[in-house]
């Protein structure tokens, strides 16, 4: 791994500008973002961005290339991240160890034309900033440290959980139509009773009260994706014998 050092606050602010995901924050929100706990790095292929069991706390975006989610003991990736996409939550949220291996390897040489589009328009900015595209390396991200939520405001941090709530959904949904089209099980996601009655029907809440609620719904979405993941594993392992 190769941090780029040369590159300021405001030179990270130019990267983050492009990223979909910070498109709800405003340009105050986005320059704290830019500061003091966020850095820019590159991988080679096969080099572990997270290891399964880890204790570090940051919250990735992938720039470029690409990423395999990969379980420990399993031959086989749970998915492919492309660049624009979010890993990394379960430390950065929820202070837990990592639960699954990111191991970079070459991008994909076809996407959507928004993933094309998102690639060109990173690509022309690392080549505006003076970022090597240096073919040893073959995945970029941006990595931000938990510490960074003690710069945000509480209803910046809200906004931001509510961006991780929707990639998470994204993800859970792809895992489900993937196993909904191998197996006749429909796994559905149970909230707990307090939860899911706030949602049904929200009273009044203060702002600390609304973080809290987001920081469930991560916290239950997480644990859903984890029994997806498990059964994913078997469905595909199962396949192979």
């Amino acid at each position: 791994m190769q941090e780029i050092s040369h590159l300021t606050n405001t030179e990270i602010l130019e990267i983050i500008n492009i990223l979909p995901f910070f498109s709800p924050f405003n340009s105050d929100e986005r320059v704290r973002f830019a500061g003091s706990y966020s850095r820019i790095c590159l991988y080679h292929t096969g080099e572990f961005l997270i290891q399964e069991g880890g204790d570090d706390q940051s919250l990735f975006i992938l720039l470029a290339g690409a990423a395999s989610v990969v379980k420990e003991g399993a031959s086989i990736p749970l998915s492919v991240l492309e660049p624009g996409q979010m890993f990394g939550e379960v430390g950065f949220v929820m202070q837990r160890k990592r639960t699954s291996n990111i191991i970079a390897h070459p991008p994909a040489p076809v996407g959507s034309s928004a993933q094309q589009q998102l690639r060109s328009a990173i690509r022309s900015a690392c080549l505006a900033l003076s970022i090597p595209i240096d073919p040893a390396f073959t995945t970029m991200a941006i990595q931000f440290h938990r510490d960074i939520l003690q710069q945000q405001k509480r209803a910046t941090r809200i906004k931001l959980k509510e961006q991780i709530i929707q990639c998470l959904t994204t993800r859970v949904e792809g895992i489900h139509e993937q196993l909904t089209r191998l197996t006749e099980w429909t796994p559905l996601l149970s909230l707990d009773q307090e939860l899911e009655s706030a949602l049904r029907h929200p009273p009044p809440l203060s702002l600390a009260e609304l973080e809290r609620t987001k920081e469930r719904i991560i916290e239950q979405l997480i644990g859903f994706m984890e029994e997806l993941n498990q059964q994913w594993i078997f469905c595909v392992t199962s396949a192979h014998v």
